[in-house]
């Protein structure tokens, strides 16, 4: 008689890049974004999950869903295939706008008086477009410089910088008095 052989398969696990769509957000507790990655062999499910400091995000662990905090940075989302531990990961990006300072903060409704709107962004270096939102008192801005002039009538106006691939955005009052 001849001794059996006891045979078993084993499967390698890749999993492929992580995308994330779109790769960054606004951190206002609302906007969405979804992670997806592709496996070797192909079609396996991956569980969801945010690696470290989750900024105040969360994620659907069976479809990669994350939902924005209110803090801005970035987080790291990975996808891992439970049974091999297999996994790879990617950053999402989760903009946040800062306060919208004008200086200066009051001008003379003159048509002449300028103000310059300024915001930080988390992460820095995030570039806004300005503008005025509601009644614009016959001012006008400059969107990609901040540099309001200033109408004729007396009163105050909103001025708003917006991060225009996330749609996160912090709002400023500039004052125009009688002159």
């Amino acid at each position: 008689m001849s001794p059996e052989l006891n045979q078993a398969t084993l499967t390698l696990v890749k999993v492929g890049a992580v995308t994330l769509t779109p790769a960054a957000i606004a951190a206002d507790g609302t906007a969405t974004s979804t992670a997806t990655a592709t496996t070797t062999p192909a079609g396996r499910a991956l569980t969801w999950s945010i690696v470290g400091d989750a900024k105040g995000c969360t994620i659907v662990a069976s479809t990669g869903v994350v939902t924005a905090g209110t803090t801005g940075g970035t987080i790291t989302v990975r996808g891992t295939d439970a049974p091999s531990g297999a996994y790879n990961q990617a950053t999402l990006t989760l903009v946040k706008v800062g306060a919208v300072t004008l200086t200066p903060a009051s001008i003379p409704a003159n048509g002449t008086a300028t103000s310059t709107a300024s915001a930080t962004t988390t992460p820095a270096g995030r570039t806004l477009t300005w503008s005025i939102v509601g009644d614009a008192k016959g001012c006008t801005i400059v969107a990609g410089t901040g540099v309001v002039t200033a109408g004729t009538t007396a009163g105050s106006i909103t001025v708003r910088g917006t991060d225009a691939p996330t749609g996160a955005k912090s709002d400023g009052t500039l004052t125009l008095t009688a002159p």
